[in-house]
């Protein structure tokens, strides 16, 4: 008994020594630090795209799949929820077709003339002018329409243009209203005020 006494004092001053000590470091003053995050948002994307080329004596499927990776660690001004990416412009391909860190991309209900057609050089040229390479892009992907064939749908945005808009006002291009009713972009000032 006197045994178990002795035990349970030691016990109460061990504990009171302790509260002593948390009591007269919570009095004390404490250094503060800032720490600093910076988080980086990754986003791949595979783009698959399977085809039957025509062949008389049997069926041959080839599939071409192309992974892209982006980071980015800014806000960037985009729409709905699907890939948005800040990159590199590689290539004009044509008035309504850039490459961006090497992925092709197609502008998003807009329609510019083909090759060979009365004013492919001039809208080929003005999106060259928009969207120089080497210049940084914008690319927010339609949620609507994210992928055809082997390519992005988009809006691009060059030095603070939206070059979907800016072909269409130019007179550049025409609204490709057959994605109206599917483009999230079909609501946007710049679509309806020319078709959608």
């Amino acid at each position: 008994m006197a045994v178990r006494r002795v035990f349970l004092i030691l016990l109460v001053l061990f504990i009171g020594f302790i509260l002593g000590l948390a009591a007269s470091a919570s009095t004390r003053q404490v250094a503060t630090s800032v720490v600093t995050t910076t988080v980086t948002k990754v986003s791949t994307l595979t783009l698959v795209e399977t085809f039957t080329p025509p062949t008389a004596y049997k069926t041959v499927i080839i599939t071409s799949v192309k992974t892209t990776t982006v980071s980015y660690g800014e806000n960037l001004p985009c729409l709905g929820s699907t890939l948005c990416f800040k990159g590199i412009v590689t290539k004009v391909v044509d008035g309504d077709t850039i490459d961006v860190n090497g992925v092709r991309v197609r502008l998003a209900l807009v329609n510019t003339p083909e090759r060979g057609e009365p004013g492919y050089n001039e809208a080929r040229e003005f999106t060259s002018k928009i969207c120089q390479v080497g210049s940084e892009a914008i690319v927010d992907v339609d949620d609507g329409q994210p992928i055809a064939t082997d390519r992005l749908i988009a809006r691009v945005i060059c030095g603070g243009v939206v070059l979907n808009e800016a072909l269409l006002e130019s007179g550049h291009a025409v609204i490709d209203t057959r994605f109206c009713d599917v483009s999230e972009f079909a609501s946007e000032a710049w679509a309806k005020e020319h078709g959608c």
